[in-house]
């Protein structure tokens, strides 16, 4: 099993998301080791044939204050924690740009060529995917009755100066090249249990269009958001 320090760190050395998910008031011992592994478990969404967040059920580990879990496997390096406080930290890579870089290709684009080379690539149906998960998870370990005081969300992608957006379908055609300019991107947002609960999907697609402003797409169509998000949650992928 591969030595956490040493993950973290081959997460780190390639653009890699950074995720958050805390309740508003601070309690050191609001759930037992057994509640928390629970909870994780319950949780997780497995909606695309790998679960977010993933892990081993038989490895999840007992920490001082926290449990962990962990994969290493192809182009999937994740690392979590969930503490007894209830805040849920996660770090792991972007696979799809790790997954390019491991076989040596770059996307075909049916669009403009960047004025400048991109460094890194991310999938537009990815990260629409991604984000419903995270939602998805948030929304789920609430209705654990742990976020009583809200929920704060951050959604967080490291090391994304010159990203360059891209699409897996040949047919998606882009006018222009999307490119990241930030060396990484921030999405958060405090929210309370009723908010999170019954509007959680909406403000989903909300932070998704926020997301993508970082890439010059100040108007991305939501209506291809709110599909493929459909999509996900009815298992139609």
């Amino acid at each position: 099993m591969v030595d956490n320090n040493k993950l973290v760190n081959v997460i780190k050395g390639n653009p890699y998301w950074r995720v958050i998910i805390r309740p508003l008031k601070y309690n050191a011992d609001l759930l037992s080791f057994n509640r928390a592994k629970k909870i994780i478990i319950d949780s997780a969404i497995n909606l695309r044939g790998w679960q977010y967040p993933a892990f081993h059920e038989h490895e999840i580990i007992n920490k001082e204050n926290y449990i962990e879990g962990k994969i290493n496997w192809s182009s999937f390096n994740e690392y979590w924690r969930f503490y007894q406080s209830g805040q849920f930290i996660h770090l792991f890579n972007l696979q799809e740009n790790l997954r390019l870089k491991n076989e040596g290709k770059v996307p075909s684009f049916l669009s403009p060529t960047p004025k400048e080379e991109p460094l890194s690539y991310i999938s537009i149906i990815s990260t629409i995917y991604l984000f419903v998960e995270i939602f998805e998870f948030a929304i789920r370990i609430t209705e654990e009755d742990i976020y009583n005081s809200g929920v704060y969300m951050s959604v967080q992608l490291n090391k994304c100066d010159k990203m360059r957006l891209f699409s897996y379908e040949s047919s998606r055609i882009f006018f222009k090249s999307y490119m990241c300019e930030s060396e990484k991107i921030n999405i958060e947002i405090s929210l309370g249990k009723n908010i999170i609960l019954t509007e959680g999907r909406e403000i989903c697609l909300e932070k998704v269009q926020r997301f993508f402003e970082y890439f010059q797409w100040g108007n991305f169509p939501e209506d291809l958001i709110r599909e493929e998000q459909k999509k996900l949650l009815e298992r139609r992928i």
